[in-house]
């Protein structure tokens, strides 16, 4: 009997540490669970719209006040007088030209040439620049400077050869003359026409048959060195016309350019400017 109630007892023991251990063990897991974080559900993140929202701005326009407002506005901000400028006081005027005199020194036709004087210096064009300074050579010195103009210099050009002095002959004619070197080089100008003058060049004279001509009163054929270039060309007979003078010793020089030619005839002192290289072209002068 005392060994079956030991073993009772004993068993009763186990039974009670048994429960307790299964005690601790759902504490501890009770414990566990309370630590672990609490799972979050999956919430959708929201974006902001690609564009915002306009709102529209009304504008507002106050009424057009009526006469009453308009006159308490008036009465509300009084005008201002304006100040008078300052008076300036009057000072001497400063004049620049040119001082012709008292006025009761001069009369009136003596003031009228001052004043074309100052007028005429007023409208003066200006001087073109040279164009034959640039040139390796340059005209001969006895041309002197009255026929450069800038147009006659564009036209000849640069001096082509120096200058070559003749002691030849010449003859003046109605309309104008013919010169000749000691080797048989003719020139033949009209330095009026229209619109220009004209020359005419030969190498030598032509061979042709010099037929007499009969001259009008005070006049008379072409010499012995000119006639047969004379009575070559009609276009030179027409301008040229008869002779007024029989021939002359002369000395002239004679410079070719580029485009043309300058001849100086000394005795006269004046100077013919032949634009072109062939046997006939525009003459200007005498210079």
């Amino acid at each position: 009997m005392t060994l079956r109630t030991n073993h009772l007892h004993t068993f009763a023991q186990l039974v009670k540490a048994r429960r307790g251990r299964a005690v601790w063990l759902a504490l501890l897991a009770l414990l566990m669970a309370a630590c672990q974080p609490a799972a979050t559900d999956p919430t959708a993140i929201a974006f902001a719209p690609s564009s915002q929202t306009k709102l529209l701005a009304t504008v507002y326009i106050s009424p057009t006040p009526d006469e009453a407002q308009r006159q308490a506005t008036e009465r509300a901000q009084p005008l201002t007088a304006t100040a008078e400028p300052a008076t300036v006081a009057p000072t001497a005027t400063v004049y620049v030209g040119v001082f012709i005199g008292e006025s009761g020194s001069l009369d009136d036709s003596s003031a009228l040439a001052a004043i074309e004087q100052i007028q005429t210096q007023r409208d003066a064009p200006t001087a073109a620049p040279d164009r034959l300074a640039a040139c390796p050579m340059q005209p001969d010195e006895g041309f002197g400077t009255t026929w450069r103009s800038a147009a006659l210099a564009a036209e000849l050009g640069c001096p082509a050869e120096a200058p070559v002095p003749y002691s030849g002959v010449s003859q003046l004619f109605e309309r104008g003359a013919m010169y000749r070197t000691p080797d048989g080089e003719l020139w033949a100008v009209t330095p009026r026409g229209d619109p220009t003058g004209q020359f005419w060049y030969a190498a030598q004279a032509p061979a042709v048959t010099v037929e007499g001509v009969s001259a009008p009163a005070n006049l008379r054929p072409p010499g012995q060195r000119f006639a047969a270039f004379w009575q070559s060309r009609q276009d030179l007979r027409d301008r040229l016309g008869f002779a007024q003078t029989d021939e002359i010793a002369t000395t002239f020089t004679v410079q070719h350019f580029q485009n043309g030619t300058l001849l100086l005839d000394n005795s006269a002192a004046q100077v013919f400017v032949f634009i072109g290289v062939s046997d006939n072209g525009p003459a200007f002068g005498p210079y």
